[in-house]
């Protein structure tokens, strides 16, 4: 049923000492409960049960210490201002990739690629390797395999078939002895990847 307490509360532990510089502890926490990640979800599409998260709505605030080194090494902590910097430019320049000679000399991103990884079955567990090479698969925005394919749903089966193949390959198996042994894909080996996927 609870502590039990008795007496007053010492009021003076709530306060911060104006002789410590700095923003008082308790005021940090409260900042911290106001801009506290949240998750929002859409509706589901079709009969299947699914996680659907709105990542333009969301505000996550788990840092890359709570990321597997593994999905580090294949840039996933990149891949929201990626999606955020498209969602704009589709908005403004109606353009989801960028437009070749710009100040944005990097390959762009497709949004309809990156939003596939955000739909996964209720049921359904990937892998840490099956996560990478589902990341690899949808930060090409030339993947002409996923762009054939019509629709959402097809688009997302495709992905995780897609993503199996590629732990397949040469470069597949070397990611994934990697990812065991070292606990994170290597420069090269993930240049081996994408080379797999174009």
């Amino acid at each position: 049923d609870g502590i039990s307490f008795d007496g007053e509360p010492d009021e003076t532990a709530l306060k911060p000492n104006p002789n410590i510089p700095g923003v008082p502890n308790w005021e940090i926490e409260e900042l911290k409960s106001i801009s506290d990640g949240h998750i929002i979800l859409r509706p589901p599409e079709g009969d299947v049960w699914e996680w659907r998260v709105d990542p333009y709505r969301s505000l996550p605030r788990l840092g890359t210490d709570a990321l597997h080194p593994a999905l580090i090494s294949a840039d996933s902590p990149k891949l929201r201002l990626k999606m955020m910097q498209g969602k704009d430019r589709a908005n403004i320049l109606h353009d989801t990739i960028g437009a070749a000679e710009t100040l944005d000399d990097k390959p762009g991103v497709e949004l309809q690629f990156i939003e596939l990884l955000l739909h996964q079955p209720a049921s359904q567990l990937f892998s840490i390797d099956e996560e990478v090479a589902r990341i690899v698969l949808a930060s090409d925005a030339d993947c002409t395999r996923l762009r054939e394919v019509e629709g959402d749903l097809k688009r997302r089966e495709t992905l995780t078939g897609l993503a199996k193949e590629l732990l397949q390959t040469d470069a597949g198996r070397q990611a994934m002895a990697e990812i065991k042994d070292l606990g994170f894909v290597t420069p090269p080996t993930l240049d081996l990847l994408n080379q797999e996927v174009a």
